[in-house]
């Protein structure tokens, strides 16, 4: 079996093509779960053509063939849209496309369009807060039609594609939210936005052929590579024709449903980019208070960690290659001589507190944490030699946590503001891994 198609909804199709035979079952970046209610279908083979119906398409393939727009269609047979056929390669002039993963380098409108260059080196796809299938999703099962290779029927008895009812599929369990990769395709030159699930054309594609997968850690789902030899074609068709909300609703039902941010995420945040001592922003709240300033979220920004302005104006770098002073763990004491007080005493204001946090260089000799760290990475401090932030290896993050974010956590930080600004690729990361995406998956499940 080469083609493999998995029938999710009555307008949801996952589609793979594999030379080796061997597909892909664990979650991916962007869909983390397949484990839905089995929709009414038929599947009939006639003459080399499989024919796969369900209430709301119908799809056609060339049994055995690689897909290709003579091989492979999908024609939708209800609703507004009702006629009209996809095929591979497909282009849609109409899709409304999604917004930009940044705003950074942007100064006034930004064409969504994909196909226009902004001129910008750094790419901007969109993505969306998910999280782990529902335990109703959890105990579903699922539909996985597949159709015998040429190949095959050549030294076996001519059958029809059988429906398998195998065990639900392996995905990610627990509760809250992530920030998990949405609709984005694979960038190409010039590329940097990405086609939305919605269309006026009735149709939408999701290419999830390249997305990196999750593993079944039950700590935190860490990132995996795919197998090699395993699908090279992984699409997930949507025929919702401009049912928008239907299609949105579905997709949460593989991608994770949309955590609801905390009531105080909706209220008025302070933020400035400026070295503020801590009894300025005592003074900034009361002056709020004083003038009936409505506040709930006070954001200190890098300064409450040493930051060496002069030496980083004077273009010294650190071990890391970022400028001195970005990235920092210790605390001003100049600025904030007692933290500990400071956070006791935006809390009794009712406020929530974060820091930013800029982690590129990882962990320098001068930090006050240094030694910790270098011993638990292994590195000897007598070196001075840096500890490397290193995104992706679970000893690393395990020992950030411990270490680091975790006492600043007992101190009073009530989350942090992850600003990470090096660009969508960091060394020693896997392919498809964009650092801003991991952290904030790594950091909703540790907090």
């Amino acid at each position: 079996t080469k083609a493999r198609f998995t029938v999710l909804t009555s307008r949801l199709i996952r589609m793979e093509w594999s030379e080796s035979g061997k597909f892909v079952d664990d979650a991916s970046f962007t869909f983390v779960n397949r484990l839905l209610p089995v929709p009414s279908f038929t599947q009939a083979e006639d003459d080399g053509l499989f024919k796969l119906n369900t209430d709301d398409v119908e799809l056609v393939y060339k049994v055995g063939e690689p897909f290709s727009a003579d091989t492979l269609s999908i024609t939708l047979t209800t609703g507004d849209r009702k006629g009209t056929k996809w095929v591979p390669g497909l282009e849609d002039p109409k899709n409304l496309f999604g917004t930009a993963r940044t705003l950074d380098f942007v100064d006034g409108s930004l064409d969504l369009d994909p196909s226009k260059d902004t001129g910008h080196d750094e790419p901007m796809h969109q993505a969306i807060s998910t999280s782990k299938p529902t335990e109703e999703e959890e105990t579903a099962d699922q539909a996985t039609s597949t159709s015998k290779s040429t190949e095959e029927k050549e030294t076996a008895p001519k059958e029809v594609p059988v429906v398998e009812a195998k065990p639900a599929e392996e995905s990610i369990s627990g509760e809250g939210g992530d920030n998990l990769d949405f609709f984005s395709t694979p960038l190409l030159d010039g590329q940097h936005r990405s086609p939305s699930l919605y269309s006026p054309s009735g149709w939408s594609l999701i290419d999830d052929s390249t997305r990196p997968l999750f593993d079944q850690c039950p700590d935190v789902p860490w990132a995996a590579q795919r197998p090699e030899g395993s699908s090279s074609v992984d699409w997930y068709f949507f025929g919702y024709g401009l049912a928008f909300r239907d299609a949105l609703r579905d997709y949460t039902r593989v991608a994770g449903k949309i955590g609801l941010p905390p009531r105080f995420a909706f209220g008025v945040w302070f933020s400035r980019y400026w070295a503020f001592s801590e009894q300025e922003y005592k003074d900034l709240v009361l002056e709020h208070r004083m003038h009936n300033i409505p506040l709930d979220v006070l954001v200190v920004d890098m300064d409450w960690h040493t930051t060496f302005y002069k030496d980083a104006g004077a273009g010294v770098k650190d071990q890391a290659g970022q400028d001195i002073g970005w990235s920092g763990h210790t605390w001003d004491r100049n600025l904030f001589p007692n933290p500990k007080e400071f956070f006791d005493w935006t809390k009794a204001q009712g406020l929530r507190t974060t820091l930013n946090l800029h982690p590129a260089s990882g962990m320098q000799p001068h930090e006050e944490k240094y030694t910790e760290m270098a011993i638990a990475m292994g590195i000897d401090p007598a070196t001075k030699k840096y500890v490397p932030c290193e995104l992706e290896n679970k000893k690393f993050m395990q020992n950030w946590f411990d270490i680091v974010l975790n006492p600043l956590i007992g101190t009073g930080v009530d989350f942090f503001w992850l600003d990470w600004q090096q660009g969508e690729s960091w060394e020693g990361m896997s392919p498809g891994v964009h650092p801003t995406f991991w952290l904030n998956h790594v950091f909703n499940y540790k907090s």
